[in-house]
C-alpha cells in the first residue's frame, strides 16, 4: 500500500525537528562547555600569574628573616582580583625532654590572600597553598620548616621551625597594581633544646588550627615529612590538626611580619 502523501509530510516534519532540536541541543553544549572551558582556562592563567606574585613575596619575608633586613617591598598586579589580609590560622608547639617540658608556644597569624573569582591563593606560615573552585586545598609551596633525619627509622636528627607570624587587615580590591610592603616588627628565639648522647629524644607536637580544606592540606603536608598523627586529637572536620615527632634536636624562631598593601 502506497503512504498517504499527508503521512509523508508529517513524517519529514517530524524528522526535520528531531534533527534541528538534535543540532540545537549539541550548538548549545558546544557553546556552554567551549565558554566555560575558555574561562577555566583564563581564571587558571590569573591564578598562576598571583601564585607567581606571592612566590615574590614569600622571597622577600624570608629576606627579612635570613638578612636582617627592616623592610621589603614588591608589586603585585591584581588583574581584576582581590587581596587582602583574612582568615587566621593558629600554631601551637609544645615539647619535653626527659620528662621535663621545654617549650609551650602558641601564636595566631593572619593569611595573606589573592582571590580571583571563586579560587585563591595564599600565603601562610611561609607556606604557600591553592584553593580550587571546590575549595579543596594544596601546598603548592610548603612552609620553611625542616625535619631532617639520616635514619629513617629514628628519630629526626633536627627539627627547625622558623614561625613566619603575619599581622595586617587591609584589602585591596581590583587595582591594576598593589605594592605589599612588609615589615620585620620582631624576632626572638622561642627554645633551643638537644638531647646529649645516652639522653632520650625531645618529643614534641605540633598543632594547627585553620579551616577544614586547609586542615586536610596540613595534614598531607606532615604526614609526607614523616610525623605521626594524633588521630585522638585531630579533627579534621574541625579544622584541628594534631602531629607527634621526635627529635635529637628542636629549633623555634619567630618572626613578626606586619604586612600593608599600598
Amino acid at each position: 500500500m502506497t503512504p498517504d502523501r499527508g503521512d509523508r509530510g508529517v513524517s519529514d516534519v517530524l524528522g526535520y525537528v528531531l534533527v534541528f532540536a538534535v543540532v540545537v541541543v549539541a550548538v548549545t553544549l558546544l557553546v556552554t562547555n567551549g565558554l566555560g572551558t575558555v574561562e577555566s582556562v583564563r581564571t587558571n592563567a590569573r591564578l598562576d600569574a598571583a601564585q607567581g606574585g606571592l612566590a615574590v613575596v614569600d622571597a622577600n619575608v624570608e629576606g627579612l628573616h635570613r638578612s636582617g633586613v627592616p623592610r621589603r617591598s614588591t608589586a603585585l598586579q591584581l588583574n581584576g582580583g582581590r587581596l587582602s589580609l583574612a582568615g587566621t590560622t593558629a600554631i601551637g608547639v609544645v615539647a619535653t625532654h626527659d620528662g621535663e617540658e621545654v617549650t609551650n608556644y602558641t601564636d595566631v597569624g593572619v593569611r595573606l590572600v589573592h582571590r580571583v573569582g571563586d579560587r585563591s591563593v595564599s600565603l601562610d606560615f611561609g607556606g604557600q597553598f591553592r584553593t580550587g573552585a571546590g575549595g579543596a586545598t594544596t601546598v603548592t609551596d610548603p612552609p620553611p620548616f625542616a625535619f631532617v633525619r639520616r635514619d629513617a627509622g629514628g628519630p629526626f636528627d633536627r627539627v627547625t621551625l622558623p614561625v613566619m607570624l603575619q599581622r595586617g587587615n587591609d584589602t585591596v580590591d581590583s587595582r591594576s597594581q598593589v605594592s605589599v610592603l612588609a615589615s620585620a616588627s620582631g624576632r626572638r628565639l622561642v627554645n633551643h633544646s638537644a638531647a646529649r648522647a645516652g639522653e632520650p629524644p625531645v618529643r614534641g607536637e605540633i598543632t594547627v588550627v585553620t579551616e577544614p580544606s586547609r586542615a586536610r592540606a596540613w595534614a598531607g603536608y606532615f604526614d609526607e615529612r614523616g610525623l605521626s598523627r594524633n588521630a585522638t586529637a585531630t579533627d579534621l572536620d574541625a579544622g584541628v590538626v594534631v602531629y607527634e615527632f621526635e627529635t635529637r634536636r628542636l629549633v623555634v624562631h619567630e618572626v613578626r611580619v606586619e604586612f600593608g598593601l599600598r
